[in-house]
């Protein structure tokens, strides 16, 4: 607090809900070396998800970070997907990749998606109802650092990653984008003010961070992930 920090987003948080049976390492996963006592991952096998994980219940009750912003992004790299199910003991936030998908897939025209796309105005409730949080607990985003901006997905029907070497094998598959057909450029500006209208209405917030610090809407990559605009709120 002294070095004003408000809080605390942790990457591919879900890693730390995971049980882990390495006596060498002393891990805080292993709740013998935090509480003394067996819980109820002691006859789990390494990797596996613990409904109260000491290392999250230790962060969360620590009395040096009451009142700090405790962001989860609540997915992994083992696949392990907890959006509104992450462990958050009543004052943790999640980034809402279900809100990403589902507003993408609207504004793209998939069908179905007008229901889902009106609870997403909403903050999908639903989703954080029943663990006893609310709607602001969602940060709810389009855009994020690692992959398409705001103005990529109007303008490409899949990502290019030529430039860095990686012959395109890198960054996700599954951007819900769409080119908008030949006229790209032009019919784009269709597209946009809707994308614009619907961050406006839920809450969210375009930050381009390396640049000016300034809100920006019309800045692209050309469709190169990981790119620096983070596209964010709650």
């Amino acid at each position: 607090m002294e070095m004003h920090v408000d809080g605390f987003r942790f990457d591919l948080a879900p890693i730390l809900t995971r049980a882990c049976r390495s006596s060498a390492l002393l891990c805080l996963w292993d709740s013998v070396h935090v509480y003394g006592n067996r819980l109820d991952g002691d006859l789990l096998t390494t990797g596996t998800p613990l409904s109260s994980p000491p290392v999250l219940d230790m962060i969360s009750n620590d009395p040096l970070l009451q009142g700090m912003k405790l962001i989860a992004e609540a997915w992994d790299c083992g696949g392990l997907y907890q959006v509104g199910k992450f462990p958050h003991w009543g004052i943790w936030f999640e980034w809402n990749g279900k809100y990403r998908d589902i507003v993408r897939k609207f504004i793209k025209g998939t069908h179905g998606f007008s229901g889902a796309f009106a609870e997403c105005l909403c903050g999908i409730p639903n989703l954080y109802q029943q663990g006893g949080r609310k709607p602001w607990n969602s940060i709810n985003f389009i855009c994020a650092h690692d992959g398409f901006t705001l103005a990529d997905l109007v303008m490409y029907n899949q990502k290019h990653n030529l430039a860095n070497g990686e012959d395109n094998k890198d960054g996700e598959n599954h951007n819900n984008s769409w080119n908008c057909g030949q006229l790209a450029f032009v019919r784009h500006e269709r597209v946009y003010p809707v994308k614009v209208s619907c961050m406006m209405l839920s809450g969210t917030i375009n930050l381009d961070l390396p640049t000016t610090g300034k809100l920006k809407f019309s800045y692209w990559q050309y469709d190169v992930m990981n790119g620096k605009v983070c596209i964010f709120g709650n």
